[in-house]
């Protein structure tokens, strides 16, 4: 209702593992990832410029609706996270990510792509390699893991390294 009506809204709010804090926000959408509901907003400091929030309805602990209605223009949801995998948007550019798979897993990747950005860059016997472009964040590097020893990043080498220090740390915990 709030969105629709482009109301002001006061948010009590409990991130995991911080204390409680207080939010005057302007709301814009709501946001669907991984079976969580996601509020899109802009958080109106009163000391600091404005940012653009994310808040997981889970851990809203109060929700007032004031009658101050907010003129700014919205987000558009599909633009505000083109370059995003998941819910984790930063102001960051997207960068060109390559990934080597596993030849068997091109079936799964090509019916259902990793980003709207895919593009196959090689599939024959030995490999299949794609590339996607978007923004490095938590959520594309746990998708990344969850392949295991059946993906390789190629590029960036920021990335292949944090894939790789993970790696070696998951192995330590067998040991």
């Amino acid at each position: 209702e709030s969105i629709r009506e482009r109301r002001e809204v006061v948010l009590k709010y409990k991130p995991f593992g911080k204390d409680e804090k207080r939010h005057t926000i302007h709301p814009f959408f709501i946001r669907e990832y991984k079976a969580r509901l996601y509020l899109i907003a802009k958080d109106i400091h009163p000391t600091k410029a404005p940012k653009t929030l994310t808040f997981s309805f889970d851990r809203m602990v109060d929700v007032i609706k004031m009658n101050k209605t907010f003129d700014e223009e919205s987000i558009n949801n599909r633009a505000y996270f083109d370059a995003t995998i998941g819910i984790s948007r930063t102001d960051a550019k997207p960068q060109e990510v390559v990934l080597k798979f596993a030849p068997h897993q091109s079936n799964y990747l090509i019916s259902q792509p990793l980003h709207h950005s895919q593009k196959i860059i090689k599939q024959n016997a030995k490999e299949f390699t794609i590339s996607v472009e978007v923004v490095l964040n938590y959520e594309l590097s746990e998708r990344i893991k969850g392949y295991g020893a059946q993906v390789k990043v190629l590029q960036p080498e920021s990335l292949a390294q944090e894939i790789l220090e993970d790696a070696k740390a998951l192995v330590k915990n067998y040991k």
